[in-house]
């Protein structure tokens, strides 16, 4: 699907990435998220298809929104959007994580209809860890 929208936002396709076995990547699509009344740029929106140690961790979803557009829901209503898609490519359930002091995600999180399952401490062998990241809040959208 190349473009969706809910009438106030549209995801518009960017990039389409394949699988990476070594790093352990699933396919994931790249958004660009367009303000429908005058096709603004708000942000962008990745979808990782496929479930493996990195999704569970990092999510299948991760979102931004630019800053002149934040406070409209609209990480939110992409995130809705982009369950649409993934049910139709066959996912059953999806994973967002954010840190715990991030109340702006954990919000948006809650906005798409995920609910929090647990509060994961990161393990040492993964990239987020390499990046600073220790624990993250896990939440689930069931499709």
């Amino acid at each position: 699907m190349d473009e969706i929208t809910d009438g106030e936002i549209t995801l518009s396709l960017h990039q389409t990435l394949e699988a990476d076995p070594v790093k352990k990547y699933v396919p994931a699509r790249v958004y660009k998220i367009y303000r429908a009344e005058d096709h603004a740029l708000a942000g962008g929106l990745s979808l990782r298809l496929g479930h493996n140690e990195n999704t569970f961790y990092g999510g299948h979803i991760g979102y931004e929104i630019y800053e002149p557009y934040r406070g409209r829901h609209y990480a939110g209503k992409a995130c809705r959007l982009a369950c649409g898609i993934a049910r139709q490519e066959g996912m059953e359930y999806l994973y967002i994580t954010c840190s715990p002091d991030n109340t702006a995600s954990q919000r948006t999180c809650e906005y798409a209809g995920a609910v929090l399952v647990q509060m994961l401490e990161i393990p040492a062998h993964l990239e987020m860890y390499k990046d600073g990241r220790r624990v993250s809040c896990q939440y689930r959208i069931e499709l």
